[in-house]
């Protein structure tokens, strides 16, 4: 037994040490890392979205396709955020719809399909 906690010990610290735990962007970076890659870049503090933890949101727009970032209160109201759009995309969505959480942020994509790949290079690049 004391072997696998020593194992599970060292494995988390392998990880930590090697910046395997990603850092949740805030909507300054998002914007900066976006505008390098051609977007045009929108910021508001949140205000008038479905959810009031919405604390910030940003909307990356490139051609007829738009990313959007938000900053909620904590990890728990991003989920509970991300339920709701899913929920939204279950009626007639022919899009290509994809939610990335880090902690207390998400991005969430839905763009047309053709738009896909270049999209998903994209949020790589951000490490979500």
């Amino acid at each position: 037994m004391k072997q696998v906690i020593y194992i599970l010990m060292i494995s988390s610290l392998l990880v930590i040490m090697t910046g395997c735990v990603k850092k949740a962007l805030s909507t300054d970076e998002f914007q900066a890392k976006m505008e390098e890659l051609g977007y045009v870049v929108n910021t508001t503090n949140g205000s008038g979205e479905q959810s009031s933890e919405v604390e910030e949101m940003a909307v990356a727009s490139k051609g007829n396709y738009e990313i959007k970032f938000y900053v909620l209160s904590n990890s728990g109201s991003a989920i509970d955020f991300s339920e709701t759009i899913k929920k939204e995309w279950e009626t007639n969505n022919t899009n290509f719809t994809e939610i990335r959480r880090n902690d207390n942020t998400l991005i969430v994509i839905n763009v047309n399909p053709e738009y896909e790949d270049e999209v998903k290079k994209d949020v790589k690049s951000l490490g979500y």
